[in-house]
């Protein structure tokens, strides 16, 4: 399963489609993939923006592995990708999911209806969204 993961993610990286990454443990620390990051639905052209996704293991939460592995991922994706926006959603009653994202300097720019659907229901999400103040043409 990892082999082809990892191979579908290098192809979809190499096609400027997606960019997916993984949280590790800090040094020192047992090694077990904690959690991803992904940079989706990437759009060039008059966009220049993508889609946020992130996950973390229940143990991993509350010690700031997300925040770190956001902000060193969104500085590539701005100063390396130069992505001009990105945007994240959660669900509302997910506080810590929109506490990480706030911490970052994501806004919130509504709620999207029916947004994704989870577990057999279409559930509404918060939008936020962070642009990157250093995009160059």
């Amino acid at each position: 399963y990892w082999r082809a993961a990892v191979k579908d993610a290098q192809r979809e990286f190499r096609r400027d489609d997606a960019l997916r990454l993984f949280v590790f443990p800090r040094e020192g620390e047992p090694d077990a993939v904690l959690g991803s990051v992904n940079f989706t639905g990437i759009v060039r052209g008059t966009f220049q923006a993508c889609r946020l996704g992130y996950s973390l293991g229940h143990d991993a939460q509350g010690k700031g592995y997300m925040t770190e592995a956001l902000r060193a991922s969104i500085h590539f994706v701005f100063n390396k990708m130069n992505m001009h926006r990105i945007t994240a959603a959660y669900l509302p009653e997910n506080a810590r999911s929109g506490q990480v994202l706030s911490r970052i300097g994501f806004v919130p720019e509504g709620i999207a209806k029916s947004y994704l659907l989870i577990d057999g229901h279409w559930r509404d999400h918060v939008v936020t969204s962070l642009v990157n103040p250093l995009w160059r043409a």
